[in-house]
């Protein structure tokens, strides 16, 4: 890969990221907004660590940023169940994120097990 648009991760987190943005572009999430700033935060933070790890000279290092890339799809996680226990939207209203999420955790799972193979990390070496 030569850009880290090819990923498939960056794909699903920049989908999801799209998604949030517009849930959070009307409605009473709009009008929240310390919680619309938390959930943008956590968000944008899966792609920004995977383009980051990307980056990145070895294997190690680009699987450690997916961990946590990881995390913050967790964190986004929580948000949507906040902003749905908020009021702000329905189980339906979010179906699109949380399918994406579902996408999203096991190919960087998948992802950071590949980066921490022996196979990856003789590559990683070579170039």
């Amino acid at each position: 890969m030569k850009t880290y648009q090819e990923l498939i991760v960056w794909q699903l987190a920049d989908e999801l990221r799209k998604e949030i943005y517009r849930l959070l572009r009307e409605g009473p999430a709009s009008c929240d907004l310390r919680f619309a700033d938390q959930l943008r935060s956590a968000v944008s933070s899966i792609a920004a660590n995977i383009v980051e790890g990307f980056g990145r000279y070895g294997s190690a290092e680009f699987a450690r940023y997916l961990e946590i890339a990881f995390a913050s799809a967790g964190e986004t996680a929580n948000w949507l169940d906040d902003g749905q226990a908020r009021g702000h939207w329905t189980a339906d209203d979010i179906a699109a994120a949380r399918q994406l999420l579902r996408r999203l955790n096991p190919a960087l799972t998948h992802l950071m097990r590949y980066l921490r193979s022996p196979q990856a990390k003789a590559k990683s070496r070579r170039t």
